[in-house]
């Protein structure tokens, strides 16, 4: 065994706990040139003011949930994953590293430094892949890694691995049961300017992938997907969730389940858009029975589909 522990980074982009963290977070997001690419005199003012803008938006949001929950239980998943390492033998250091928030993703490159690791496996977060989140987090950690001398192997995505795709077959059909009758199952993900799409990022597809594969796991039921979370004026992958549950209604849909299909944690975009928002759009357009099948978080297949891709790796 190697004198120094192995290295594994848990990449993701982050996201605000608290009121006062929205601003900061929006700012470092709205500055990265893949989210706004423009030149740097014209994004940070601009990233400034969408910042502020957005803050006084989502402000009372953040405030209904109690604060999002993300870091605490990306915390947890980093810790129940080394503890899953050290019980197959390998000794590892995991660090989290955030794109937009701390812990910063530099930070977590110094800190396996200082431990005088030599050689890591970063693994994101997100199952898909796409350039504006994957992507950029690979970025930094490039850049972090090429001046810290550290070797890095990584894991772009993991979307259609198979312990991973069985536990949300299981976790939809839970959600389904009390319901009484077949439901529609909506498969919500993060969506992405359509500026990203054009040039050929393969989350759309790979957002496909997943769902193909649930429902082949599941057998043959009403699903379809949309998309959630956009921010400005710009055009966005869709449909939107609004848009797709509007249509469901119209179309005699009265049992609805929403699938939060990019996310492994809860978060805003969980707890707020998905638990208050949708059910509340459902409600309103004559969808009487709504479910949201909860994000992975600390499920241990989820742990265990991350130990078996760093193990992959790591040989």
């Amino acid at each position: 065994m190697a004198d120094a522990p192995l290295g594994v980074l848990l990449l993701y982009i982050g996201g605000a706990s608290a009121t006062k963290e929205i601003q900061p977070f929006l700012y470092h997001l709205f500055s990265d040139r893949e989210i706004l690419p423009l030149p740097a005199p014209l994004r940070i003012p601009l990233a400034w003011f969408i910042s502020r803008t957005r803050y006084h938006l989502v402000k009372g949001a953040y405030q209904c949930i109690g604060g999002s929950p993300l870091l605490k239980i990306t915390k947890n998943q980093a810790k129940a994953l080394e503890n899953a390492l050290k019980e197959e033998g390998l000794e590892a250091q995991v660090e989290l590293g955030m794109r937009y928030c701390p812990p910063f993703i530099r930070e977590a490159v110094e800190r396996l430094k200082k431990e005088g690791v030599k050689r890591a496996v970063a693994l994101t977060l997100y199952p898909q892949y796409s350039r504006a989140t994957a992507g950029s987090c690979f970025a930094a950690l490039k850049e972090a890694a090429s001046r810290a001398s550290l070797e890095i192997v990584t894991i772009p995505h993991w979307h259609t691995r198979p312990s991973f795709i069985k536990t949300w077959a299981e976790l939809i059909r839970k959600e389904m049961i009390p319901l009484g009758e077949t439901p529609h199952v909506l498969f919500s993900a993060h969506s992405l300017p359509m500026r990203v799409v054009k040039q050929g990022d393969p989350y759309p597809q790979q957002i496909s992938e997943t769902v193909e594969a649930i429902v082949a796991e599941l057998g043959p039921l009403p699903h379809s997907v949309a998309y959630q979370s956009k921010v400005g004026p710009v055009k966005w992958l869709g449909p939107s969730v609004e848009t797709e549950i509007a249509r469901l209604a119209r179309e005699g849909t009265t049992a609805l389940v929403i699938v939060p299909i990019s996310f492994v944690s809860d978060h805003f975009e969980t707890l707020y858009e998905m638990d208050i928002v949708f059910r509340k759009e459902a409600k309103k357009a004559g969808i009487r029975n709504f479910a949201r099948v909860p994000a992975l978080n600390l499920h241990p297949s989820l742990i265990n589909t991350w130990k078996d891709l760093i193990l992959e790796r790591a040989g």
